[in-house]
């Protein structure tokens, strides 16, 4: 039986943990926004040295129903190739954890890579996708590519349709900078350039696999 210090002592380490790992998540991101700039910038996908600038909007994040303890935070960052408007906005959602990843069979912190032309296309990204279809109704529709790739796309009757992609790496496989190149910065590049989904993502071993649909996916875990 656990002792009541014990308890105290366990809830005392786990704050400490959780703000230790904020710290090395705003490191990350320091690297991560650098490592895009310079890859996608010499590949001619932004503009050289300020292509990549994080949005305007208003902080994105997600609490516990408590509002005890932050589990997801959105960074979004614009896309400028020509002039001064950005071309499609890049959404990095980090997952620290909640019911809804329990649900698809994660039991771990994930990063949620997105992509859409529209600020607003690029929000809070939850799984199973089916929550995002509720909540949108009819207009918003959900299929899964190459088992690694969501794509959401958006009807309107008074626009075109908007697309969007996400797919997710474990937050535990971004240790070094070659990671983040491997894991986020060449899949992003490569889908940037319309490349085939299962080529764009090939060399992303680390990147989440999913099986069934957006209402019943659940995580594949390699044996």
């Amino acid at each position: 039986m656990v002792t009541e210090r014990e308890a105290g002592t366990s809830i005392f380490n786990a704050s400490l943990v959780i703000a230790k790992t904020a710290k090395e998540i705003e490191a990350m991101m320091e690297e991560l926004q650098d490592t895009l700039q310079s890859s996608l910038g010499e590949e001619g996908l932004v503009k050289l040295n300020v292509g990549i600038k994080l949005s305007d909007e208003e902080e994105a994040y997600r609490n516990d129903p408590m509002n005890w303890l932050c589990q997801a935070y959105l960074y979004q960052y614009k896309l400028i190739k020509n002039g001064r408007s950005p071309f499609g906005y890049l959404g990095i959602q980090v997952c620290l954890g909640d019911e809804d990843l329990h649900a698809v069979g994660i039991d771990e912190a994930v990063v949620h890579v997105m992509f859409a032309e529209s600020e607003w296309g690029v929000d809070q990204f939850g799984l199973p996708p089916m929550a995002m279809v509720d909540t949108c109704g009819s207009t918003l529709h959900v299929h899964l590519e190459a088992d690694k790739l969501w794509r959401l796309i958006w009807e309107s009757e008074e626009s075109d349709p908007e697309t969007a992609w996400v797919f997710s790496v474990p937050l535990a496989g971004l240790n070094t900078v070659d990671d983040l190149k491997n894991q986020i910065v060449h899949p992003v590049a490569a889908l940037l350039k319309d490349t085939p989904v299962d080529q764009a993502l090939s060399k992303g071993d680390k990147i989440m696999r999913f099986s069934g649909d957006a209402e019943s996916c659940r995580r594949i875990i390699a044996e």
